[in-house]
C-alpha cells in the first residue's frame, strides 16, 4: 500500500473526502520519526494525524504504547474512536479506560495498544505504579491551549517529566502563545513545526494601537440557562460570532441558542468551536469573540481581530478570573 493511498484511507475512516492538509504536512516528520507541534484545530483531520503516528508506532503484539492526553471526557471518546476506526484493520486497539466506582482510571482494565484519557486521571495511576509508561512509544498532546484552560495542565507537566528521551512527541494547539512556544522548545527538541508561519516571533499587541477588543463583557450565570440568555443578549447587535465552549454539550446548546435568535450556523474552525453569522439581519454589524463556560485571559483578548469579547463562566468561577484590565 502506497504512503498516498495510506492517507486516504485514513482520511477516509474519519470522515475526510480528501487528505486533510494537517495529514499531508505532518506525513514526512511522522515517517522520519520526527516530534511533531501543529497549529491546528478541531475539524482540521488532528485525528487522522494521531491515527498516522499510532500505527507506524505500535505493534499489534505489545501492550501500551501511545498515549493520547485530552482536556475532556467526550474528547476522549471522540479521538479514541476515530484512531480505532483508522488502525483497527492493522490489529491495533485504541480506546479510553472506564472508572472504578471511587471515581479513579482503571488502567488494568485496558488492553490497548493506544490509551486515550485526560492527564488528571493517569497521573494518580502513575503515581500508585498502576501504570508504566516504561513502553510508551508515542505521547501526543491534544488542545494544549484546552488542557491549560481547563486545568489540566497541572497534571500534564508532571507525566510529561516521566518519559523517556526515546518517547516521540506531538503537540497541537489552536492557539499558539508564549507559553507553548516554551513547551515546544522545551520538550519537542529539534521538532518539526507546522505552519511555520504560526510560530513565528510577535510582540504581544499594544493596546494603544488597538490590539485588545473595543467592548469587552464578563457574565456570571449560576446555570447554563443564565448563560445562554446572556450570551444571546450580549451578540444582539453583532453580524457575526465565534464562540469557544467547554464541553460538547455546551456547543450545542450555545449553536441551538444563536440560531434561536436568527444566526446562522457555519462549520466550525478556525480553534473556534461555534461559528455563526446573520448578515441579512437589519442593523447588526460587526463581530464577536465569546468564551462560553471558560475563563478569558488577557491572552485570549490579544489573539484575535480587534472587535467585542464575551466571556460567560459559571459565578463559583468569579475568583478564578484573571483581571481584565482592558475594557
Amino acid at each position: 500500500m502506497s504512503n498516498e493511498s495510506s492517507l486516504s484511507e485514513i482520511a477516509a475512516s474519519i470522515g475526510f473526502r480528501k487528505v486533510p492538509e494537517v495529514l499531508a504536512a505532518a506525513e514526512t516528520p511522522i515517517d522520519r520519526g520526527h516530534h511533531l507541534a501543529l497549529a491546528s484545530g478541531r475539524g482540521s483531520g488532528i485525528e487522522a494525524v494521531y491515527s498516522l503516528a499510532v500505527s507506524g508506532t505500535c505493534n499489534p503484539e505489545a501492550g501500551l504504547q501511545a498515549l493520547v492526553l485530552v482536556p475532556t471526557r467526550d474528547r476522549a471518546t471522540e479521538v479514541a474512536l476515530a484512531i480505532q476506526r483508522a488502525v483497527g484493520e492493522r490489529g491495533l486497539r485504541a480506546g479510553v479506560s472506564t472508572l472504578r466506582p471511587d471515581g479513579s482510571l482503571d488502567v488494568e482494565a485496558a488492553t490497548v495498544q493506544c490509551l486515550v484519557a485526560r492527564p488528571s486521571l493517569l497521573l494518580p495511576e502513575i503515581r500508585l505504579g498502576r501504570l508504566s509508561l516504561g513502553g510508551l512509544a508515542l505521547l501526543v498532546l491534544d488542545g494544549v491551549a484546552d488542557l491549560q484552560d481547563l486545568d489540566e495542565w497541572t497534571s500534564v507537566d508532571p507525566l510529561l517529566d516521566t518519559l523517556g528521551g526515546d518517547t516521540r512527541r506531538i503537540a497541537v494547539t489552536r492557539r499558539v502563545d508564549e507559553e507553548f512556544q516554551k513547551l515546544v522548545k522545551r520538550q519537542l527538541p529539534r521538532g518539526r513545526r507546522w505552519p511555520e508561519s504560526a510560530f513565528e516571533e510577535s510582540e504581544s499587541p499594544d493596546p494603544a494601537e488597538g490590539g485588545y477588543p473595543e467592548r469587552l463583557d464578563v457574565g456570571l450565570g449560576a446555570t447554563e440557562e443564565e448563560r445562554l440568555s446572556l450570551l444571546t443578549r450580549a451578540l444582539s447587535g453583532r453580524a457575526e460570532a465565534r464562540v469557544r465552549c467547554r464541553s460538547e454539550d455546551a456547543i450545542r446548546s450555545v449553536g441551538a441558542a444563536l440560531e434561536s435568535v436568527g444566526f446562522t450556523l457555519g462549520e466550525p474552525g478556525e480553534g473556534w468551536d461555534v461559528l455563526a453569522s446573520r448578515p441579512e439581519a437589519g442593523g447588526a454589524t460587526g463581530a464577536a469573540r465569546a468564551w462560553f463556560g471558560l475563563p478569558l485571559t488577557i491572552d485570549a483578548l490579544a489573539a484575535g481581530p480587534r472587535d467585542q469579547a464575551v466571556a460567560l463562566v459559571h459565578a463559583t468561577h468569579n475568583a478564578h478570573l484573571e483581571p481584565l484590565t482592558y475594557t
